[in-house]
């Protein structure tokens, strides 16, 4: 085997190594968008007072008068 024929062997193994760490990275990257969409529906589960509660707990300020659906968007936008 000839010197460019062990460089291209070389970079064949090297692509093929990252395709199965690229794989890995995109699982993970799926796996934090459902559980972003899982808190989402989470959050719409809970009363008006549990999100102020959360609200409260991470210091984020809001107004007594704000409605259910835009305590869950700061609480997200905190996330």
């Amino acid at each position: 085997m000839d010197r460019s024929q062990k460089r291209i062997l070389r970079l064949r193994e090297h692509v093929l190594g990252n395709r199965e760490t690229t794989g890995v990275e995109d699982d993970l990257i799926v796996n934090s968008v459902e559980n972003k969409e899982n808190e989402s529906t989470e959050y719409s589960e809970l009363t008006i007072g549990k999100l102020k509660e959360l609200l409260d707990q991470r210091g984020i300020e809001y107004n007594s008068r704000t409605k259910k659906d835009d305590l869950i968007k700061l609480i997200e936008g905190a996330d």
